[in-house]
């Protein structure tokens, strides 16, 4: 790679952010970017509440080697600038509960994250959810959004 070349990650960020899926699930209302910062990047997910009583929840992803590398996903407190306190993060129901617990590391806990993803034969046992480097960021955006939006346990 050239002294001044672009890294390829940031290509493959920016055709992330680019792409139609991203586009529309923007234009529904289901996320947005709100900061890029690399290798840092918040967007915002939305959880449709009852009687249109919509609520945003923040989640900061880390891509450094993006795509071969999974992000890293934490749920963030924006005012903060800080992983959201655990008395503050979604608890309706028991998926919400399992995926935004405190664990042993500051991530979300789901297959398709770098940490979370590493552990009891996720990629097996969850082949569908697993990150590969064919997934991109509406991905994980659309399994968060669907978290959140998700009734019963």
């Amino acid at each position: 790679m050239a002294e001044n070349a672009r890294p390829p990650v940031l290509d493959a960020i920016e055709a992330d952010l680019e792409s139609t899926a991203f586009k529309v699930g923007v234009a529904r209302g289901l996320w947005r970017l709100v900061e890029a910062k690399f290798p840092f990047y918040i967007f915002a997910v939305t959880e449709h509440g009852l009687e249109g009583q919509d609520k945003e929840h923040f989640f900061r992803l880390e891509l450094t080697g993006f795509p071969a590398a999974a992000p890293w996903v934490q749920i963030w407190d924006i005012a903060r600038g800080e992983e959201l306190p655990v008395p503050q993060r979604p608890q309706r129901n028991t998926l919400q509960n399992e995926s935004f617990k405190a664990w042993q590391s500051p991530a979300v806990y789901r297959p398709w994250d770098r940490f979370a993803g590493a552990h009891y034969g996720w990629s097996t046992k969850y082949p569908e959810l697993a990150w590969n480097p064919t997934r991109n960021l509406p991905f994980v955006l659309n399994d968060l959004h669907q978290i959140l939006n998700r009734g019963g346990t």
